[in-house]
């Protein structure tokens, strides 16, 4: 048997978390158990589970060497195993056409949560199991409906209260990068020019977050940047 595993985490920073090798230890399990061989793993990192089948690049990949496969071997015996279902798709309609897509193939596609060789893209399966298929999906899809509108809500409440939420946080954030911000902005106040301050700045030894040189660009990005206070101005004697 050829066992092609496919794995798929949907978000970044799932991708060196435990999830990728969750899914691979399960899916080995399954296959040894089952007698399906080693399988060999394609891993869609990082892609939605609303992204359509033929749109992941791995997923594709699989389809590709099981087709160069047959064209060599028209006889030999292939699967597609998955942690669980919704490691396909978490959108009902995108999971039902992934499925179909392998059926329209005669690829089994396996599921190792549910310890059986059940294949779940057969249009032969029984009606309970074909309802039972579909529910799993859907409860899938209110699952991820559920998290995105916790997760808009959260990213709301913080930027109502901070300003900002996503993204990397803005030069002077650091006592250090106030300083050099005060510097830069006073002198941008006082009408030098681009290359005068970014001359001044490097002669007074000030740094850019990455620890380089100021260019005009540089200067550019951070006097002109929304939302960047003015220097305070000296307290009187």
């Amino acid at each position: 048997m050829n066992s092609y595993g496919y794995l798929r985490v949907s978000g970044k920073s799932q991708v060196d978390g435990d999830g990728p090798e969750r899914q691979r230890q399960a899916i080995e399990q399954f296959c040894r158990g089952s007698m399906l061989g080693t399988p060999l793993f394609f891993a869609d990192d990082a892609v939605s589970g609303t992204v359509e089948a033929m749109d992941r690049p791995k997923f594709v990949a699989i389809i590709e060497a099981i087709e160069k496969l047959r064209k060599f071997t028209p006889a030999a015996e292939v699967c597609i195993v998955v942690e669980r279902q919704d490691r396909l798709a978490r959108d009902l309609i995108v999971q039902e056409l992934l499925l179909a897509e392998c059926a329209k193939r005669s690829i089994p596609v396996y599921s190792a949560d549910q310890g059986s060789l059940t294949d779940i893209a057969s249009a032969d399966l029984d009606p309970t199991r074909k309802m039972f298929r579909q529910m799993i999906g859907i409860m899938a899809e209110w699952e991820k409906s559920v998290i995105v509108r916790k997760l808009r809500g959260a990213r709301d409440r913080k930027r109502a209260k901070t300003g900002r939420c996503e993204g990397q946080k803005p030069f002077g954030e650091t006592p250090k990068e106030k300083a050099a911000l005060n510097i830069l902005m006073t002198m941008h106040h006082a009408g030098k020019s681009l290359g005068d301050i970014a001359k001044a700045a490097n002669e007074m030894s000030l740094k850019t977050r990455k620890g380089g040189p100021w260019t005009r660009a540089a200067v550019y990005q951070i006097v002109t940047r929304r939302g960047v206070k003015s220097p305070e101005p000296p307290k009187s004697e």
